[in-house]
């Protein structure tokens, strides 16, 4: 396998992390669009801003979970605003995200949470939290599992989803001083994410990814587009 390396054209300070990348994106403008999502058939534009705030509501609700600094929290799901949401405020929270494929099995996802250690998962329906569940039971020990969607009755045309809507605490009870805290006590070196093969021949192999590998592309690449 020939390997191919190139100087890069950006660094990073030790202390920065993936999280900075929003910052970076709410201080160069807050009301700037970055996501469009779809609901009842409508597109609508949120904020850089407007994320930014969902998310350290989010983590607000991990931390008052018992969520420490280091603790891994799946997410079984498709491609989808709250995936992002999710993931971000579990970086804020201080906390290291577990992708794990929505067409997962029980036996899978088992295998996944007893080798990364998570015990909190956010599931995007009702079906995926039922296999989480009875993975957790396979596990023998408790966790902990969030839903994005809501019921069959809730409004479906809440942004985020009726689930996170639901569980997420008022802007007024973030603490942002905690919430500051947990999201710079990560450096550029430590783990991001475990990101964990198909297990197509075998059982699910973790990868660790950390804040570099993300942070570190992202700054290149765009300086690499202005060249």
């Amino acid at each position: 396998m020939q390997e191919v390396t190139v100087e890069l054209l950006t660094a990073l300070a030790p202390e920065v992390n993936t999280t900075n990348l929003l910052l970076d994106r709410v201080a160069r403008g807050a009301q700037r669009p970055l996501f469009s999502v779809q609901r009842d058939g409508v597109w609508h534009e949120l904020s850089a801003g407007a994320f930014l705030t969902d998310v350290k509501r989010l983590a607000m609700t991990l931390i008052n979970d018992g969520l420490q600094p280091g603790d891994k929290v799946a997410i079984i799901s498709r491609t989808r605003y709250e995936w992002a949401l999710a993931e971000e405020a579990i970086w804020f929270a201080g906390g290291v995200t577990v992708p794990i494929y929505e067409t997962s099995s029980a036996f899978q996802i088992e295998w996944i949470l007893r080798d990364s250690g998570a015990r909190v998962v956010f599931a995007e329906n009702h079906e995926l939290r039922a296999n989480v569940r009875q993975a957790a039971a396979q596990l023998g020990e408790s966790v902990r599992t969030h839903i994005f969607e809501g019921s069959d009755t809730a409004d479906k045309s809440l942004i985020p989803s009726a689930g996170l809507h639901q569980l997420m605490v008022p802007a007024s009870q973030v603490d942002e001083q905690l919430i500051e805290s947990r999201r710079a006590s990560m450096a550029l070196e430590d783990v991001a994410t475990m990101v964990y093969t198909s297990g197509t021949t075998g059982r699910p192999k973790g990868c660790n990814m950390t804040h570099s590998n993300f942070a570190m592309v992202a700054h290149n690449l765009a300086e690499h587009m202005l060249e």
